[in-house]
């Protein structure tokens, strides 16, 4: 069962499709979750999300009075929004000891090296070792395509989250030396990946990431340590080259340097401020219901350098609570982020302590500053599940 989740969660690939998202294989685990939420029925993670859920109903029940033309689709909304809280009860019901924690790192472990391997081969062989093309991420696993591919960010994102898996599995437990080998070699592609990415928010994680992985190598092994810190500079310099002579990276360099130079964050975010400046706006227009999960074009037919407002969100997750369901709803969703952060940090144990301390400030602070990191599924799926399985297992994670 629980190599069966570790799959669900490692292999982004979709059941099926629609618009620029679809179904991953990880929505089986937020069914899962939903089922065994009434093993954890009486916690204050299930009371706050279930309060959060009935505001957010509430929500678009107002917006249907008001607007008369939302309804399905807001339902529909609503449900991709709160899916994958529901991945994090399957996580404390499932890992029940310390060996079912090991099986999982392990084998969530081994199967990103097998997923990240084939991808890189087919980058190689296929796109000139060359990770970005325009607006999508190259790269399949044998040819079946990879979930959240096109818009970069939220690939990018989750091969971050790959990469934690690794570290975390690299750091505190023992493998044999051709397995070592195997993950290191993946931990080291996986930053190629990001690079590659060009995604300015996931290459900001994975630095910080490393930093932490590089810390414990030193103070485990210094020599390994050492040459990590050259294979990651190594990578790094010549992808960088790579991108920038065959284009792909000229024009976000170019974007960053120029938009410092004129002192214009908007540029340099790309209309991220112009998104925030106009949902809060409209926040505070219908501060209890927001825009009832109907978006922008609720209420302007334009916002300034954006040609389409269908799909389009505030680019930032807090925002993005408020804006989409108002203050009660999104309210209960942030006391419900703070209660499962604070059972998984007191519950794991000292040791595993600093890797809840790392998922969240990758996840909570950098990836949902900048996108709406929550409403990726399989990127929210992996990190719900996760702080589910630290908060489940207490004292004995210290005893490995």
């Amino acid at each position: 069962m629980i190599l069966i989740i570790a799959f669900l969660i490692i292999f982004p690939f979709s059941v099926f499709d629609y618009k620029d998202t679809g179904v991953p294989l990880s929505d089986m685990v937020c069914v899962i979750g939903f089922l065994l939420i009434a093993y954890r029925i009486y916690t204050l993670e299930a009371c706050v999300l279930i309060l959060s859920i009935f505001f957010a109903f509430v929500s678009v029940m107002i917006g249907l009075v008001k607007y008369g033309s939302i309804g399905y689709s807001s339902v529909l909304s609503l449900v991709f929004l709160f899916k994958p809280c529901f991945a994090y009860f399957a996580g404390a019901v499932i890992i029940s000891s310390n060996e079912d924690f090991l099986r999982f790192i392990k084998g969530s472990a081994v199967m990103s090296s097998i997923l990240i391997l084939p991808v890189f081969l087919s980058i190689a062989v296929f796109d000139n070792f060359i990770v970005r093309s325009n607006s999508s991420i190259n790269g399949s696993f044998f040819g079946v395509p990879l979930f959240g591919a096109y818009g970069v960010n939220s690939l990018a994102a989750y091969y971050v989250l790959l990469a934690f898996m690794l570290s975390l599995a690299l750091s505190e437990y023992r493998f044999s030396v051709v397995v070592r080998a195997l993950l290191f070699m993946s931990l080291a592609i996986a930053f190629y990946l990001v690079l590659g990415s060009l995604s300015r928010m996931a290459i900001v994680a994975i630095s910080i990431l490393y930093l932490g992985l590089h810390k414990d190598l030193i103070k485990s092994n210094f020599y390994l340590g050492g040459v990590f810190v050259i294979v990651v500079i190594f990578m790094g310099v010549s992808l960088f080259s790579i991108a920038y002579q065959e284009g792909i990276g000229v024009e976000k360099i170019n974007q960053v340097i120029n938009g410092l130079a004129a002192g214009d964050l908007d540029y340099v975010s790309s209309g991220r401020l112009t998104l925030y400046r106009v949902a809060l706006e409209q926040i505070f227009n219908s501060p209890f219901s927001g825009v009832s999960f109907g978006g922008f074009g609720l209420h302007v037919q334009s916002i300034s350098g954006y040609a389409d407002l269908a799909g389009l969100s505030p680019h930032n997750q807090y925002i993005t609570l408020f804006w989409k369901m108002g203050f009660p709803a999104a309210f209960f969703y942030i006391v419900f982020l703070v209660a499962v952060v604070y059972r998984a940090g007191a519950n794991c144990g000292k040791v595993f302590r600093k890797w809840v301390f790392r998922l969240c400030l990758i996840v909570l602070i950098v990836f949902s500053s900048l996108w709406d990191a929550l409403l990726i599924p399989n990127v929210a799926v992996f990190f719900f599940f996760l702080m589910g399985a630290f908060s489940s297992q207490g004292y004995k994670l210290d005893e490995k």
